[in-house]
């Protein structure tokens, strides 16, 4: 988007934790598909900063927590191919968790149903993990077609003062992605 005031073209996670870096830090991208592994390899190519692998992510929970030095984001952002992926996502924060305690932890899921929403939320609640945030986005009604109508973050850890911070960002962002006049927003805390 290089010149221009509008966003024509989503950066992706990827280029947004770029951009989100501090001098001196590191970030690991670790992509299970090929091709997209590819496409940010030719991307990150000349950045020393980040490192890109070809992997499953779900296994780099367990195998790269904690890091040295024992600070960091980990961003769970899987691509919900899979039937299972919330209780997959759920497990992944306790299994980062009971290694990187003091982590920060961002992990995004569609919103296609309440049901399965709900279920997942539920699931959090009861890992006892403490200082979880959500923050869910809905851009339209829910269809019955029950297609991708609304996005959410679980956020373990947040950085003061995200949650005070959050709320004039949303109600900036939601007009500007909805579909329909039932777009809203909506933040609470699972566990404190």
């Amino acid at each position: 988007n290089p010149g221009r005031d509008d966003v024509l073209i989503y950066p992706g996670s990827p280029e947004i934790m770029r951009r989100s870096i501090i001098p001196g830090g590191r970030l690991i991208l670790i992509e299970r598909h090929p091709t997209d592994s590819a496409i940010l390899k030719r991307r990150f190519a000349n950045d020393p900063d980040i490192g890109v692998e070809t992997g499953d992510g779900w296994r780099a929970v367990k195998a790269r927590l904690p890091p040295m030095p024992r600070r960091g984001l980990i961003l769970i952002d899987p691509p919900f191919e899979e039937p299972d992926e919330y209780q997959r996502l759920a497990q992944a924060l306790v299994d980062g968790h009971r290694r990187f305690a003091t982590g920060v932890y961002v992990l995004w899921y569609p919103i296609k149903d309440e049901r399965s929403v709900g279920q997942f939320r539920a699931q959090l609640q009861s890992t006892g993990i403490k200082n979880m945030l959500s923050l869910e986005l809905r851009v339209r009604a829910q269809a019955l077609d029950t297609g991708l109508y609304g996005s959410g973050l679980i956020i373990v850890n947040p950085t003061w003062p995200f949650a005070e911070k959050i709320g004039p960002v949303m109600d900036w962002l939601t007009p500007i992605l909805a579909q329909d006049q039932q777009r809203n927003w909506h933040m609470d805390w699972l566990a404190k």
